[in-house]
């Protein structure tokens, strides 16, 4: 009987090979994919905690958050926002714009609005900070326009 052996990767570099894995499937469109190597690096303390201590590491729940969001996942994308706001390599622009995404998809839509604006006054020509930012103001236009039912 042959025994097959598998090499295994020192940890620290598989798990940043499983990262950068997961970095190209997602850049290139491949997001479900890319959510199942996330997932498995989040179920293991070792491997998190590796992708958490490289400087583009903060990346990756934001990556994460997004494949949420276009599988309409909420839930988990307020959790990956929120496991960003516990890093301290999140900066204050970003920081704002994480808790401005909270805010929006937990339907606190004025405090949503008030994150964004701070946002923009650190980097007003960031494109999703922009983006966020009117959708919210459109959102709260619609909602004061919705007629009042009498009783």
């Amino acid at each position: 009987m042959r025994q097959v052996f598998r090499l295994q990767m020192p940890g620290v570099a598989h798990a940043t090979q499983l990262y950068i894995t997961a970095l190209t499937l997602f850049k290139n469109g491949e997001k479900e994919r890319a959510l199942k190597i996330f997932n498995h690096i989040v179920q293991d303390k070792f491997l998190i905690g590796v992708i958490w201590s490289i400087p583009e590491g903060v990346t990756f729940y934001s990556m994460m958050a997004d494949c949420y969001l276009k599988k309409g996942m909420v839930g988990k994308a307020i959790w990956c926002f929120k496991e960003l706001l516990k890093s301290k390599a999140v900066g204050t622009r970003d920081r704002l714009f994480y808790k401005g995404m909270i805010a929006l998809f937990e339907k606190r839509k004025q405090d949503a609005l008030e994150y964004f604006e701070k946002a923009h006054q650190f980097d007003p020509e960031d494109k999703n900070i922009k983006y966020n930012l009117q959708r919210v103001r459109e959102l709260l236009k619609q909602q004061n326009n919705v007629p009042q039912i009498k009783k």
